[in-house]
């Protein structure tokens, strides 16, 4: 078993953006749109400890993105007709499914920062271990 590299915040966070490993950075983080993977394909590190490990992250980059739009509400932009307003709302949920899975490959690579910066334990890496499990949840 080897241990996780440590790894500057920067290229994390871009990692986590292009929705790969946070450790290697190669492989994909999800199986399909948001299903995530348990272990990584090519290092074998396991992207979440437990579940519901990134929901703080996942809320605060939600509130972010949602900022611009109350801010605008509130000084008063509006559309005028009702097709202006239709299209206002559907580039706001397009927005929002669009960026759904690099906001969560960006959560769970702050997720990997936080546990590698402040667990008092490694992150364990098993390649095989990863592999195996990888494949019984694409089956």
């Amino acid at each position: 078993m080897a241990k996780a590299k440590k790894i500057p915040l920067k290229s994390l966070i871009f990692r986590g953006l292009r929705k790969k490993c946070p450790n290697c950075g190669n492989s994909s983080l999800f199986l399909r749109w948001i299903h995530l993977y348990d272990n990584c394909q090519e290092c074998g590190i396991r992207f979440l400890k437990s579940q519901g490990d990134i929901w703080a992250f996942f809320l605060i980059f939600d509130r972010i993105l949602l900022l611009p739009i109350i801010a605008g509400i509130y000084f008063s932009f509006m559309p005028v007709d009702k097709i202006s307003l239709v299209t206002f709302f559907l580039v706001i949920i397009s927005l929002f499914l669009y960026t759904t899975p690099h906001r969560y490959g960006l959560c769970v690579a702050l997720d990997y920062y936080t546990r590698l910066r402040w667990d008092k334990e490694e992150t364990d890496v098993n390649k095989e271990s990863g592999r195996e499990a990888n494949e019984q949840m694409s089956k």
